[in-house]
């Protein structure tokens, strides 16, 4: 190990991870299940940091539960497409966790261990009124105080974004995923 490294009481590394982000916009499912995930990858251990969720738009104003849970095993079916796990500095090795973003709502798996997270935000109407603000919903989970992020340690450990009730319709919406990862 290198001299200048930081290490903990237990040898573990504790200076600055590679940190990567996802980020994008879907029209999610007007459903209960994800609309968003990121799993994580053997031999990785993936922190996720902070979730970002902006510009919730619907058919018609509505107040959307926001939940975050954790997850322990991979969702199956439905539509999604993997949003680009872009490293914040080029000289990070390529991501290995698994990010996916759905516009059909998952058909199988995707056990819960609990929710980490929950939030209410204004959902717009798509024709926007002039004193209508859409609201956000701002997950952070960063390390402060010794306390762990959330934390995936296996291919089958990850976190997905959902509705805690089916919107009338679907929902437009961005979305950023802050993460670290690395070997310890």
């Amino acid at each position: 190990m290198a001299q200048n490294q930081q290490v903990d009481k237990d040898g573990l590394y504790i200076g600055p991870r590679p940190t990567y982000k996802i980020a994008g916009n879907v029209v999610a499912p007007a459903g209960s299940l994800a609309f968003l995930t990121l799993f994580g990858a053997a031999g990785k251990v993936i922190r996720v940091t902070k979730i970002r969720i902006t510009g919730l738009t619907l058919t018609a104003v509505q107040y959307l539960r926001i939940v975050v849970d954790k997850n322990s095993s991979a969702f199956t079916g439905g539509t999604s497409s993997s949003p680009a796990k872009v490293p914040l500095d080029i000289s990070n090795p390529v991501s290995s966790a698994t990010a996916a973003q759905y516009t059909a709502q998952p058909g199988g798996g995707g056990a819960i261990v609990g929710p980490i997270g929950e939030k209410t935000a204004l959902g717009q109407a798509t024709t926007p009124a002039a004193s209508g603000f859409p609201g956000e919903a701002n997950f952070d989970f960063a390390d402060r105080n010794g306390n762990s992020p959330v934390t995936l340690r296996a291919a089958a450990e990850g976190i997905s974004v959902k509705f805690g009730a089916a919107p009338a319709t679907a929902v437009t919406l961005s979305y950023e995923v802050e993460y670290t990862e690395d070997g310890n």
